[in-house]
């Protein structure tokens, strides 16, 4: 696994935000879960507990390349409660993006299929949610 060190870059390398995801440990579960139940008796004998917790990137935003000549970019920017994700490459045919909690593995992403239309020239995004179970190289033709 590569180490995710930030720093400048004009391509993608396999590091990124979303590289660096953990999952939750059991005992941070397990923790949210005891405050919980302390919390349920003083919430049904009408006592008030309230918090607003103001979100920490409300304009924050993101540009990567994600091939080495720049013809697939990834854009993405928090709006609000939303990511918004903007992809753009030249291409004929259909795009693809997956988000892994592992760096550099397809198997267990979620992806995301788009592609225009030959006969209308509307875009289209597969509804679906995909889930791949192992990477495998494009045939190049030829």
């Amino acid at each position: 696994m590569a180490l995710c060190v930030p720093k400048a870059r004009t391509s993608f390398d396999g590091c990124g935000p979303l590289t660096n995801y953990k999952q939750h440990s059991r005992w941070q579960i397990l923790h949210v879960t005891v405050l919980l139940l302390l919390l349920l008796p003083a919430l049904s004998e009408g006592l008030a507990v309230s918090s607003k917790i103001e979100p920490v990137h409300h304009r924050w935003s993101r540009s990567e390349a994600m091939d080495p000549n720049g013809l697939y970019t990834l854009d993405w920017h928090i709006d609000q409660k939303d990511i918004v994700f903007t992809a753009t490459a030249n291409t004929r045919g259909f795009m693809g993006l997956g988000f892994s909690h592992r760096s550099e593995h397809m198997a267990g992403s979620d992806l995301v299929l788009v592609w225009v239309d030959d006969r209308t020239g509307k875009p289209n995004v597969l509804v679906r949610a995909l889930f791949a179970v192992a990477y495998k190289r494009q045939l190049q033709n030829g």
